[in-house]
Order: structure tokens, then sequence, then C-alpha cells
């Protein structure tokens, strides 16, 4: 938080989760603010707000990333769990219309055969089921996505919490800086409330090097493509004039 008024490039890309120090507020109440215009208060908040809210939108994206992996795990199972469920039902009464079948007609096929061969058929799917169902309480997947959720609404109702206060400074460009002061104190407050999440308690390092990876490739192919859109309308512009 000391970051508000005294450092011009803050870092906004660390994924690693701090813990607030105790004489935060003091170290920016003892800095240069009363050295500082109005103006140039305004302008220090506004970039601190600017690079939080930058930071909170790649954190963000890394929870809704991860969040989207568990969840479609967690749906894959459950989906899994609901078929071999039914495969069961219809293998038990199957095995009971075939075996009547064969000794109403008298078939020359061996009923208990048969019998056994389903029991095997169904006793294995519903090994499958438990091994399935265990896998899913075993790794917490319900949990887990309330966990991330939380994470996405704590940080989504913080970026909109910095939007305000950029707001309240937008439009109170004659106020002095006591005004100032204030929003300042609240910026402290949400800058807390984000580095108390600790994202590392659900997602590893390697899973956000992977984010990263792939949310770079996105934005390159993003970027590509508006590139090419631009220079195909330049072309068709190019060829109307002529």
């Amino acid at each position: 938080m000391a970051d508000i008024v005294i450092s011009d490039n803050e870092k906004i890309n660390d994924n690693t989760p701090s813990t607030p120090s105790s004489n935060t507020k003091h170290i920016i109440k003892t800095t240069s603010v009363d050295d500082l215009s109005d103006d140039q208060f305004r302008i220090k908040l506004k970039q601190h707000i600017n690079n939080k809210t930058e930071n909170i939108i790649d954190k963000l994206q890394y929870v809704s990333l991860k969040y989207d992996i568990v969840k479609n795990l967690f749906n894959y199972y459950s989906l899994t769990i609901l078929v071999v469920s039914a495969l069961i039902t219809f293998s038990g009464a199957l095995k009971l219309l075939v075996v009547k079948y064969i000794n109403d007609n008298d078939i020359d096929i061996d009923s208990d055969n048969v019998d056994f061969s389903l029991n095997i058929l169904t006793l294995s799917m519903g090994t499958y089921m438990t091994v399935i169902s265990s896998v899913i309480r075993f790794r917490n997947y319900r949990e887990k996505m309330e966990k991330l959720r939380e994470m996405q609404d704590k940080f989504i109702h913080i970026k909109a919490q910095y939007g305000r206060e950029l707001s309240i400074i937008a439009l109170n460009k004659n106020e002095t800086k006591s005004l100032l002061e204030e929003v300042q104190d609240k910026v402290q407050e949400y800058d807390q409330i984000i580095e108390e999440i600790n994202m590392l308690s659900e997602i590893t390092n390697e899973e956000m090097i992977q984010f990263e990876e792939k949310l770079s490739n996105y934005k390159i192919s993003i970027t590509k493509i508006k590139v090419d859109e631009k220079n195909k309308l330049r072309d068709q512009e190019q060829k109307l004039k002529k």
C-alpha cells in the first residue's frame, strides 16, 4: 500500500500472496504525501488503483481458468456415475429377461453362464462407479469449486470498488486533499482484502505458468485477428478508391 504515493513502477503481476504488513498504514502516512500537490496526489492514487485493477484482472483470469477445469472434471465424473448407474440398472433387467427367455423357449444355452456373465458385468460397473465416487470425494471437487467461486466474487467485488473510487476522484477534481485521503483509506482496505486471498491454496505455480501461456497465446491470437481485420479493411478501402 505504500505504493499509493511513492511507487511509480508498482509490480502488477505478482501472483504470490503477500502478508499485510502491520506498519503499512504508518508508511503511507509518513511518506511525502504532504509535499505532493492535489493533482500529484490524485495522479498517484489513480495509478495505484489502475495497477491494482490490472492485477485483479490477471488473478481473476487464473481463478476462472482453474474453476472451469475443476467444474469440467466434476461434471465429467458426475455424468459418468449417472451413465454407469443407468447401465447397471439396464444390465440387471436384461439379465432377468434373457434368462427367462432361455428357460421359456428351451434354448440350448446354459442360463447359468449367462446369469454369471451378466453378474460379473454388473459387478465391474458397480466397482468402477465406486472408484469414481471415491475420486470425487478424495479430490473435494465441490469444495474447490466453492472456494474458487468465493475468490471470483471477491475479486469482482473489489474491482468494482476500485472503479467506484476512481469515479469519486474523477467527479471531484476540485476537492482538497482531505477527500483524496479518504479515498486512499478505502483503497488501503481493498488492498488488504486482495492480499489476504491466498490463490496458491487452490492454484499451483505450475498451473499459473500454464494459464499465463494460454492467456498470452490468446492475446496474441486476438491481436493477429485484429491486425488482419484492419489490413483487409484498408485493402478494401483502397480497392474502392480505385
